[in-house]
Order: structure tokens, then C-alpha cells, then sequence
């Protein structure tokens, strides 16, 4: 008879390195060094609260999408009002 294989769950890395999770949210290729270097950039400003009008998210997005800054909808999570 054929032994079933272990099903894990919720990526318990220190257990099962070798084991690729997709139930969680991780990376098997690890933090890529750009998303390394934006964490390093703006560190000194953690303790500021986001825009709460994501204007500088509106912009980049419009930008790369070619489209209106007035087209595009952003909020943070939890806030209620959308811009």
C-alpha cells in the first residue's frame, strides 16, 4: 500500500525547508533586493501615518497605466472614504 503524503499547512519554514507552502503568502525565491532597498530608503519615516489620500500611489499607478489621475480609486484598509 502506498504511504499518503504529509499535507502541511501555513508555511512552517523552520520545520520544512525544503516544502513549498501556497496556503500562505510567502516567496520561495526570497525578498527580492528591490523591496530590500525601498525598506532601507524609508525607514526613517515609519512612524508617519500613509497618505491618507494615496496621492503619491494615484500618481505612480496613472503614470505607468497611462491613464487620468482622477481614474483611479485607492484606499487605505479600514479607512471608508475612496479617492
Amino acid at each position: 500500500m502506498q504511504k499518503k503524503p504529509r499535507k502541511l499547512h501555513g508555511g512552517d519554514i523552520y520545520r520544512y525547508p525544503d516544502v513549498i507552502d501556497f496556503s500562505v503568502n510567502t516567496n520561495p525565491l526570497g525578498t527580492p533586493e528591490s523591496v530590500k532597498c525601498a525598506v532601507q530608503e524609508s525607514v526613517a519615516k515609519i512612524e508617519h501615518y500613509p497618505d491618507v489620500r494615496c496621492e503619491a500611489l494615484r500618481e505612480a499607478i496613472s503614470r505607468f497605466e497611462q491613464v487620468s489621475f482622477f481614474s483611479r480609486q485607492c484606499r487605505q484598509f479600514g479607512h471608508k472614504k475612496r479617492w
